[in-house]
């Protein structure tokens, strides 16, 4: 069936889509760490022999194997090389298997997390390029259609679907993953996000995968209540779970079918299964739905809920840091989280620093990959307590995405409007045992988040009440051999949506006047980072233990000078700072950024006062 008498067709009845190819391969032996598509090189007759069991079964629309036919998706296999080649295969398997009544539909999917040496995030250029080859090869391969399905966001679909508009011009479906249970607010902005992709080329839209068919229901009956385009509806059996260390779908095949009916009634005119079903489902579906009309459709104006602005914060608020900038150097210190949950010196210390003009404390997240109190819990409680800004670090290591954005909103509930985000050291340096490093993505990913929630979006791309206003923070290493690249990655930061920059600890006061000399056109504010020392064995420790320092011999034979002498070793770690500091304001440093040594907060007080002697408070 061409893919114009399919758009055709949609309008007059209800088409039954096929079912999960994924669940059948399993079924038949291919074990779940195979990337199902490469069956189309390897079991084609498997593959071929899935979509004539889904047609008996009364399919009329079936879709390629070949979801996670990308070059992200194939890079961990020995198929890498053969984007091409699958989908090719994929689009060809389908088309021998059909009668000219049925329709074709080459299957794109998500991108996945690509593999990158360089541990960068793919640009928008380069997940283009990847979508560009898969679809062009299933363009060429012969299919009626384009089924771009499964993506939890619409930002990743809408590239998807301009790429395929920019190449070719047969009918697209385009479907989001219906991932949260949704409230009614959420159900239009999620229809509203779907239509939009209309204006950009869609044919047909609607939801499928994530969840069982109960909450795609609710999103098709708002969609069919707000356009009179073709829906499509495709949900998994239900809600996966883990039994016997596997993931598997259970749902009575009744109920299944019942909610087929559902789904059309609420007016979708297309429906199939995604994850979990089988020829089975689609047969029982056939048969309920065998010459049914499309449902007709009232059309409805609806509103987004408005923010309800009495959910904000009761707590002190705190102005934009930046803000300060033009009047005098910002002071921000770091102390670090107790190795327990005794606070109490930590909040002594920032009461402290506070009255001797430091703007913020800093708080590091398990530092060094080391168990310490949480960040977001102390920095609550140093705002609330000590009445001094904090901003908390927020590493990559730790949580993974859902994790992240959790612990984000719940820390602009408490207050917390000022974040540094970064990738975080690996568990492997910690020494923690049995701990593992999550990595979901890097501190590019990190901003993209927050920016996300600051938009008023999850990163799935639905609404969370009213968007939060995050100052957000970075980290820039101008200790690196080619400062240059730095400085590359941090432009990038910035682009994403960074608007200040703490630098590391630099010992060596010419890295200091590179690093203002050759980033003084950015936009954006760097805080000069600056340890004291306190011991020759502290500074040889950090120079050969612990990544991300360097000292120059110089310093490390002035702290030798007075090794064994602690008073001395301090106080001549007290003057190297205060010669850094001097270097960097001289150089043009908007602020100075200190971190604490082993929380010897006294020692920074007689820093914060050399600071505001060398820089009087502009009125």
């Amino acid at each position: 069936m061409q893919g114009k008498q399919f758009l055709e067709e949609l309008k007059e009845r209800i088409i039954i889509g096929d079912g999960a190819m994924g669940t059948m391969l399993h079924e038949k032996g291919v074990p779940w760490e195979i990337n199902f598509d490469t069956m189309n090189l390897m079991q084609p007759e498997l593959v071929k022999s899935i979509h004539l069991e889904y047609i008996a079964a009364g399919a009329q629309f079936i879709e390629t194997n070949t979801f996670g036919a990308n070059a992200n998706k194939l890079a961990a296999t020995e198929f890498s090389k053969k984007v091409r080649e699958i989908n090719l295969a994929g689009g060809k398997i389908a088309r021998e298997s059909v009668n000219s009544n049925i329709a074709v539909a080459g299957s794109v999917g998500p991108l996945g997390k690509p593999r990158l040496e360089n541990g960068e995030s793919q640009g928008e250029e380069e997940k283009a390029a990847v979508f560009q080859e898969q679809i062009q090869a299933l363009r060429d391969s012969g299919v009626d259609l384009l089924i771009l399905e499964s993506f939890p966001t619409a930002d990743e679909l809408l590239l998807a679907l301009r790429v395929a508009r920019s190449i070719t011009e047969i009918p697209i479906i385009c479907q989001l993953a219906v991932l949260d249970r949704l409230d009614p607010s959420q159900e239009i902005w999620a229809a509203k996000q779907l239509l939009e992709l209309i204006t950009y080329g869609a044919d047909c839209i609607g939801g499928n995968c994530g969840s069982g068919p109960a909450y795609l229901i609710k999103i098709i009956q708002r969609l069919s209540q707000m356009t009179d385009f073709p829906i499509s509806a495709f949900p998994n059996l239900s809600f996966p779970q883990y039994i016997n260390g596997r993931y598997v779908y259970i749902s009575d095949p009744n109920y299944f079918a019942e909610s087929a009916v559902k789904l059309a009634d609420s007016g979708a005119n297309l429906i199939g299964g995604c994850c979990g079903t089988t020829p089975h489902h689609i047969r029982l579906i056939s048969q309920k739905l065998k010459d049914r009309k499309p449902s007709p459709r009232i059309l409805v104006e609806f509103s987004e809920k408005k923010h309800d602005d009495s959910l904000k914060s009761t707590l002190p608020s705190f102005p934009n840091l930046l803000e300060k900038i033009n009047k005098k150097k910002i002071i921000v210190i770091e102390l670090d989280p107790p190795r327990g949950i005794g606070y109490g010196e930590v909040l002594e210390g920032a009461r402290s620093l506070a009255k001797e003009g430091a703007d913020a404390i800093s708080i590091a997240e398990n530092p060094l990959a080391s168990i310490r109190m949480s960040a977001f819990a102390l920095g609550y409680l140093v705002q609330k307590e000590a009445g001094i800004l904090a901003v908390p670090h927020c590493t990559c290591r730790d949580r993974n995405l859902l994790g992240q954005q959790s612990e984000l909103m719940g820390a602009w509930a408490l207050g917390l409007n000022h974040i540094l985000l970064i990738t975080g050291d690996p568990t492997s340096i910690g020494g923690a045992l049995g701990c593992s490093s999550v990595f979901d993505t890097n501190s590019y990913g990190l901003i993209e988040m927050a920016v996300k929630l600051n938009q008023g979006i999850n990163i799935a791309g639905n609404p969370i009440a009213y968007p939060t206003n995050f100052i957000i923070g970075c980290a820039f290493n101008p200790n690196k051999i080619n400062m240059d690249a730095e400085i590359k990655r941090l432009k990038k930061k910035m682009n994403l949506g960074a608007k200040f920059a703490q630098s590391q600890i630099v010992y060596d006061p010419e890295k200091i006047k590179e690093m203002y000399a050759k980033t003084k056109e950015l936009e954006i504010p760097i805080f000069c980072g600056i340890m004291p020392l306190i011991s020759y064995r502290n500074a040889e420790f950090l120079h050969n233990e612990v990544p991300g320092f360097s000292i120059p011999e110089e310093v490390r034979r002035r702290m030798k000078n007075v090794e064994g002498e602690k008073e001395k070793g301090i106080q001549e770690g007290i003057k190297i700072s205060r010669e850094l500091i001097e270097t960097a304001l001289e150089a043009g440093a908007p602020g100075i950024y200190m971190v604490t040594p082993f929380n010897k907060w006294r020692i920074m007080a007689e820093l914060c006062r050399h600071i505001r002697a060398l820089t009087p408070v502009a009125k």
